[in-house]
C-alpha cells in the first residue's frame, strides 16, 4: 500500500482500517483529531491505528497482524473484532495472535459495531469536529492503554440517560448502565478511559465527577483512570452519554500493578 499521499501534509493522528472477512480492505480512513504533540515529538506522526472487521476469520486475522507490524514506536494499535452475535464476545473467542500483535483487542457485537470506533477514538483523542471538548495528555492515554503489556483483552460499556429515574441523576443512571456491561470482567483492569458527553451547550462538569466517583467505587484502587468530557450535537437534547473502555483485563502472564495513579482531565 502506498502512503506517499500523506507526505504532502501533516499526517492525521488516527488511521482506521476496516477489513473484509477475506482480509481485503481499502485505503485507511482518516479520522482527524486535534493533536497534542509532546515536547520534542513529531507533528506528522500517526498516533493511533485501529484495525476492525471480522477478525475471527483466518484471512482477516492474518492481515490484521501484518498491518499491526507496520506501525512501531509510540503508535497505539487497537484491534476491533466484530462477531456475528452479541453473545459471541466471551473470553474464549479472542485470538492469541491478535492479543500478541495489538496493544488491545476488543470483541464487539453487531449491536455496538456501528458506533464503536467513533466512541473509542473520542475516548483516546480530542475530536477535530467538536468545539467543546476537554481531553487528556496523549502520554496519559498511552499509559492507560499500553502500560499493562501484552497479551490482554479489553472491555467496554456504554450508558445513556435522559432523565432522573427513581431519584437517580443522569450521571448515575448512565454510569450504572455502562458498568453493567463491564461486570464481572473488568475487576482486574489496570487502566480505564472514560468519556462523558452531553448534548450541550454546557460541559458535564459535576456529572463527570459523579461518574468518576462511581467508577472508582467499582474498580480496584490501583486502576488508572483518564477522563475526557465534551458536547456532541448528534445527541438528543437533555441526553448524557457515558463510554467506558477498560484495558488490561483478562491478562495472560501479566502481574497485577500496585502503582496507583489517577489522571482526571476535567
Amino acid at each position: 500500500m502506498d502512503f506517499s499521499h500523506f507526505e504532502t501534509r501533516s499526517c492525521p493522528a488516527v488511521l482506521w482500517y476496516d477489513l473484509a472477512a477475506d482480509g481485503r480492505h481499502d485505503e485507511p480512513a482518516v479520522i482527524f483529531v486535534k493533536k497534542a504533540v509532546p515536547a520534542g515529538g513529531r507533528d506528522d506522526a500517526t498516533d493511533l491505528v485501529v484495525v476492525s472487521g471480522a477478525l475471527v476469520q483466518r484471512d482477516a486475522e492474518a492481515r490484521a497482524v501484518r498491518l499491526s507490524a507496520r506501525y512501531v514506536g509510540p503508535v497505539l494499535r487497537i484491534a476491533v473484532c466484530r462477531v456475528e452475535r452479541d453473545d459471541d464476545t466471551g473470553p474464549d473467542t479472542v485470538s492469541s495472535a491478535l492479543l500478541a500483535a495489538f496493544d488491545a483487542v476488543f470483541m464487539v457485537g453487531p449491536s455496538d459495531s456501528a458506533q464503536f470506533v467513533r466512541r473509542l477514538v473520542r475516548a483516546l483523542t480530542v475530536p477535530d469536529d467538536s468545539p467543546a471538548w476537554i481531553g487528556c495528555e496523549w502520554r496519559d492515554v498511552r499509559h492507560v492503554v499500553a502500560a499493562a503489556g501484552t497479551p490482554r483483552r479489553a472491555r467496554y460499556g456504554f450508558g445513556t440517560s435522559t432523565a432522573a429515574d427513581a431519584g437517580a441523576g443522569r450521571a448515575d443512571a448512565a454510569c450504572a448502565a455502562a458498568i453493567a456491561q463491564l461486570e464481572p470482567h473488568c475487576g482486574g483492569a489496570t487502566g480505564v478511559c472514560v468519556v462523558v458527553t452531553t448534548a450541550g451547550p454546557a460541559l458535564p462538569g459535576k456529572e463527570a465527577l459523579d461518574v468518576i466517583i462511581r467508577l472508582r467505587a467499582f474498580l480496584p484502587p490501583s486502576t488508572t483512570i483518564t477522563q475526557c468530557i465534551g458536547c456532541d450535537d448528534t445527541l438528543a437534547p437533555g441526553t448524557l452519554d457515558v463510554s467506558v473502555f477498560a484495558f488490561g483485563t483478562d491478562a495472560l502472564d501479566v502481574s497485577t500493578s500496585t502503582h496507583h495513579q489517577e489522571t482526571t482531565c476535567t
